[in-house]
């Protein structure tokens, strides 16, 4: 059987005590000896850059300490992004899934096998220097070490565990104490979410960085998705909340209504999960959230877990639009287009889907120029690839 990227990347452990030991608790270091173990991890940097160097954002520098803001206010080009480097400025590639279809496959697969949304930037700093200051990330993050080596600072465990837009500068400030690793090409580090840490570029070469960011959906997002369902079988959940209630809950007074909340949510998913295999339950639980993420059509839930659409009516007016969450690569190669959840084959009668979904994102069901439009545009909904606006 052929080894997950999980199992090729780590090695050194497998993935069920990762997610034991290590995943959302405590960083992982692995120093491999085999210094050209990512070598097989190519990377055309100087095509990205061209490709990608007309506006910042796909491409950004990073300076720890007294960052050129020159550079950074004039418009990049090849010629700016070398002198930002010549200057002691990283040069960061975010979102390198969408522009390599070799480490888009790897984001899928981490995906796979975290259950989570996973997206890859690149990091090239220069010798000697620093791109950013000590700071946490709000995604889990795994640090794939490709050319040159890079001396990490990193708190070992965080409690923190913050949410997509949560920052604690002040958190940042505190942290005295950091552990200490060094880098090799072919070493892995992962950090859980939360973790203040920091990276230098001590020696004498260029230091070239990956990092796997993992963005897990919390539990509250499953409760939230229970929730939403549950509130269709028990009129308990719509009554309204008055300022009484308010009043009496958080004195502590009555506590009924939350008991009477948490037994109508647990009789809900023990009548909807009793019994089923874990693995519908966990495929049933990601559609469930994702849907609730990427803004997607209603999904209906009940105790065997068959998913329903909801029915509505796809005309040539019907507005689609491509979800915000969802990631879209184009392999020239293979003609196919590759998305979260699959991919799609496209013949030259239909090269046209590419351009409506990589390039306008917005579009109209007459806008797909075939007899057989309203077919392809359920298809498309249907795969989560686009929405009804």
């Amino acid at each position: 059987m052929e080894k997950t990227i999980f199992e090729k990347i780590f090695k050194s452990i497998d993935l069920k005590d990762f997610l034991e030991l290590f995943y959302d608790n405590e960083a992982y270091f692995f120093k491999r000896d085999n210094n050209s173990y990512f070598d097989c991890i190519e990377i055309n940097i100087k095509d990205i850059l061209l490709n990608h160097a007309d506006s910042w954002g796909d491409i950004r520098l990073a300076k720890s300490e007294d960052p050129d803001k020159r550079l950074i206010n004039t418009p990049p080009s090849m010629n700016i992004i070398e002198m930002a480097f010549q200057s002691g400025h990283t040069i960061v590639v975010n979102d390198l899934q969408n522009k390599d279809i070799d480490l888009y496959k790897l984001c899928r697969d981490f995906e796979n096998s975290f259950f989570c949304k996973s997206n890859c930037n690149m990091y090239i700093t220069p010798p000697n220097t620093q791109g950013l200051k000590a700071h946490y990330d709000t995604q889990d993050v795994i640090v794939l070490q490709i050319k040159g080596c890079k001396k990490w600072f990193f708190e070992k465990e965080s409690t923190l565990y913050p949410m997509d837009n949560d920052y604690d500068d002040q958190h940042v400030e505190d942290i005295i104490e950091l552990h200490s690793e060094f880098l090799t090409p072919g070493s892995i580090l992962y950090l859980p979410r939360g973790c203040v840490h920091k990276a230098l570029n001590e020696g004498d070469n260029t230091s070239i960085h990956l990092t796997i960011s993992l963005t897990p959906y919390r539990k509250i997002h499953l409760l939230h998705a229970m929730l939403e369902q549950a509130v269709n079988n028990h009129s308990f959940l719509r009554k309204a909340v008055t300022l009484s209630d308010i009043k009496k809950t958080l004195s502590g007074k009555d506590t009924g209504s939350i008991t009477r909340l948490v037994d109508s949510l647990n009789e809900f998913i023990c009548n909807s999960i009793e019994k089923t295999e874990e693995r519908i339950l966990l495929d049933a639980a990601l559609s469930l959230i994702k849907d609730i993420h990427d803004h997607q059509r209603t999904i209906s839930i009940n105790s065997t877990f068959e998913f329903s659409d909801m029915n509505r009516v796809v005309d040539h007016n019907s507005i689609l639009t491509v979800c915000e969450d969802q990631n879209l690569f184009f392999s020239e190669n293979e003609n196919k287009i590759f998305y979260i959840g699959g991919e799609i084959t496209i013949d030259q009668e239909h090269i046209f889907i590419k351009r409506l979904l990589l390039e306008k994102k917005v579009f109209k069901v007459s806008d797909i120029e075939s007899d057989d439009a309203l077919n392809i545009a359920d298809s498309l909904i249907k795969s989560g690839i686009v929405y009804l606006k």
